[in-house]
């Protein structure tokens, strides 16, 4: 099952809170978690991972906090993804630098068809954007 971390659920949550509060300057951590009722570790983790990747930008003292510093029209879900989680690989087996840990090793049978699924994934990923996510929202409301 492909299932999203909590800390890109978390960064989808502060995205859209500061997207939406962007021209009430920068928007504070700790204002996130108190509204949406998120870990302030993994939100701030997330934010300084999307700082790393130039989606948004920290700014320091007493009225400090984050603001997006990109379009999230030009932000697809897999670049989200990447920036907070790594990259996605739908079986272990996948990630170069771990060797595979299931029982088959070098003869597994369902190798081929899971890189071809996570290639799959990726290239539907890319095309998502973070905004069509948030879109979607009110489509369906």
């Amino acid at each position: 099952m492909f299932k999203v971390s909590k800390p890109v659920e978390y960064a989808l949550i502060a995205l859209k809170h500061i997207a939406q509060a962007d021209d009430e300057g920068p928007t504070a951590v700790r204002e996130i978690c108190e509204q949406y009722n998120t870990s302030f570790d993994v939100t701030s983790r997330a934010l300084q991972h999307l700082a790393r990747h130039g989606i948004v930008q920290a700014e320091r003292g007493v009225t400090g906090g984050y603001r997006l510093t990109c379009d999230l029209d030009e932000v697809s879900f897999y670049d989200l993804l990447q920036f907070v989680d790594g990259p996605l690989r739908v079986v272990p087996c996948l990630d170069q630098s771990r060797s595979c840990k299931c029982d088959t090793g070098q003869d597994c049978a369902i190798l081929p068809p899971m890189m071809k699924l996570n290639d799959r994934l990726d290239g539907f990923l890319k095309t998502l954007t973070v905004s069509e996510l948030f879109a979607a929202e009110a489509v369906e409301n």
